[in-house]
């Protein structure tokens, strides 16, 4: 059989292309034209919006919360400050804020503009009111979010709940059975003069402590618990409860007396709750080195054991300098604490649900951050120094940088567990080198960054105690302005202004927390009278416009001049 006879391969004929030329040269003119007609098109018509996506500012709120977290049920509206605050280096302007909250769409206007609940304009810290009532409990989760066209807010949540006293007293209940069972184990450590097996039945005890706490939280009877080395820390649904079981007593750790009046001439405050013990003695003579330096500082009021109220801390604002040596702790949800003069039975049910106020197992009250945000306005403390005299006041920044918000200059406070004898010593040397006259500088006192270099040289970077190098002390200084360091003295440029504030109706009744905001060309500061109606305050020369305000009573404006080293007392101001 053949094969089939395969068809002849057809092979393409190459054809010449007539006029390749000229088609080419038509469809470059008709191109150009076109592109022509294109931007002669743009160019005739309007200017047109970018997209939006292309302009929009994305902003992350540095802090977003409420002042009051926790209310009581059955109240009438109770008010209360929201804040939200974005970091200095964003361009906020045209910004307005709202918080909303996820079960009703109500909107609360937050504004910069220095009206209103805002203080100061431009500052990047936005600020609302609101009021909140309910007849039963729960919780309200508002996020913040913003309507401003350019602006979009990413996701932060604040929350706010609603308590019942009966809530709270079964809290209390599950405190004190709690802190008995604790103690059950805690009482077990003794002495055997073996530091490693005291050391090891310690570490037992404590394991044990966690296994109970362990049940508690399985029960539902506590939510969560940390223990920091020194302190369970345990956070029930509305408060926190401090049990200290460190048993090295040479570390600071963790009668109610309701007076406090204090000298409103007096520039310095220190405070010993624990008076007589903790080198109590070299605070005051680190005090006594600055009123004995002949810089214009009195000798320093004091308040002991306890005289160291809840009232007496509310009544900081007018002092430059401010010491409190103490136990301390810190807890990771509501910063450093430390203890009070006061039993923890004087602390109010809306202290203790809004961790104002902290129950410690040593039976005191325990102030957190929290305290000062709801108790002192922004920027109302003096530009003060305060010294922080306890154990891990600097472990997270949550204490410092609230009272650097609230109008401290610098603070400063220990990392880790401190040994009195370190604390005692840091201050006295810090305190010397901080009352010396500054030679770069005419006129100025040393700047809180030599007396800290100073006392460190002296002293050391770290706490020389203990035995542990990875958990020794260390001084830390928290400042307002790090161009700008403190001084007890600058450089002669400021003066002070004081006065009393009293009831017209009988002519000498003081209105005690009377609000006094000072607006100049460069200063806005607010403050407030102590609990006998006075205030001293300094600030820089020049003219002021002075606005003094309290519940119930009409406010007051003046006006006056500060000047160079002097003090201006404005008369004693009548309010109706």
């Amino acid at each position: 059989m053949q094969p089939p006879v395969q068809p002849p391969v057809q092979r393409p004929v190459k054809k010449k292309r007539k006029g390749g030329v000229a088609v080419l040269i038509i469809l470059l003119v008709l191109l150009l034209g076109g592109l022509g007609g294109l931007i002669f098109y743009v160019l005739s018509q309007p200017p047109q919006p970018l997209d939006p996506e292309d302009t929009v500012i994305n902003l992350q709120p540095t802090t977003f919360r409420f002042r009051q977290t926790a209310f009581e049920c059955g109240l009438e509206d109770v008010d209360t400050l929201v804040m939200a605050e974005f970091d200095e280096s964003v361009d906020t302007a045209g910004l307005e804020l709202y918080t909303v909250c996820d079960e009703t769409g109500e909107k609360i206007l937050l504004t910069d503009d220095g009206q209103g609940a805002d203080t100061i304009a431009g500052d990047n810290v936005f600020y609302g009111r609101a009021a909140f009532s309910s007849d039963e409990e729960g919780k309200l989760t508002y996020t913040l979010q913003t309507d401003s066209a350019g602006f979009t807010v990413e996701a932060s949540s604040a929350h706010v709940k609603f308590y019942s006293l009966d809530t709270l007293q079964n809290e209390n209940y599950i405190m004190d059975m709690m802190e008995s069972d604790l103690y059950g184990y805690f009482n077990r450590y003794y002495e055997s003069g073996d530091a490693e097996a005291d050391a090891a039945l310690h570490q037992q005890l404590v394991s044990e402590m966690a296994q109970y706490l362990d049940q508690l939280v399985e029960d539902g009877d506590i939510e969560s618990y940390v223990y920091s080395g020194t302190d369970f820390i345990i956070e029930l649904p509305l408060q926190i409860y401090v049990f200290h079981c460190n048993v090295n007593e040479e570390v600071k750790d963790g009668a109610y007396n309701e007076s406090f009046l204090a000298d409103a001439d007096l520039q310095m405050m220190l405070l010993l709750p624990y008076d007589g013990s903790l080198g109590s003695g070299s605070f005051e003579d680190a005090m006594e080195t600055i009123s004995d330096a002949d810089i214009g500082y009195a000798d320093s009021a004091s308040l002991g054991s306890g005289n160291v109220t809840i009232e007496a801390m509310k009544s900081l604002h007018n002092y430059r300098v401010i010491a409190i040596n103490t136990h301390g702790g810190c807890s990771d949800s509501s910063g450093a604490y430390f203890a009070l003069g006061v039993s923890a039975d004087e602390i109010s049910y809306a202290d203790r649900a809004n961790r104002r106020l902290l129950r410690g197992s040593s039976g005191r009250a325990l102030a957190t951050a929290a305290f000062f945000d709801y108790y002192y306005e922004d920027n109302s403390m003096n530009d003060c120094l305060f010294y922080l005299g306890c154990c891990h006041g600097a472990d997270n920044d949550i204490l410092a940088n609230t009272l650097i918000r609230k109008g401290a200059d610098a603070v400063l406070a220990f990392t880790n567990g401190v040994y009195s004898s370190y604390d005692a010593a840091m201050i006295r040397s810090l305190f010397d080198a901080l009352a010396e006259e500054d030679p770069s500088a005419d006129g100025c006192t040393a700047t809180i960054l030599t007396a800290l270099d100073h006392a460190k040289q002296v002293n050391g970077d770290l706490d020389p105690y203990g035995n542990d190098d990875s958990k020794r002390a260390e001084l830390k200084l928290f400042q307002a302005n790090a161009s700008d360091p403190f001084r007890l003295v600058r450089d002669g440029d400021t003066g002070t202004v004081s006065g009393k504030v009293v009831s017209a109706e009988d002519g000498y009744s003081p209105i005690p927390y009377a609000r006094i905001t000072i607006v100049g060309d460069s200063l806005t500061a607010s403050f407030y009278t102590d609990a006998s109606g006075t205030y001293t305050y300094s600030l820089p020369s020049g003219e002021y416009t002075v606005t003094v305000s309290a519940e119930d009573y009409i406010p007051l404006k003046l006006y006056t001049s500060v000047y160079t080293n002097y003090t201006t007392y404005l008369e004693t101001l009548l309010m109706i």
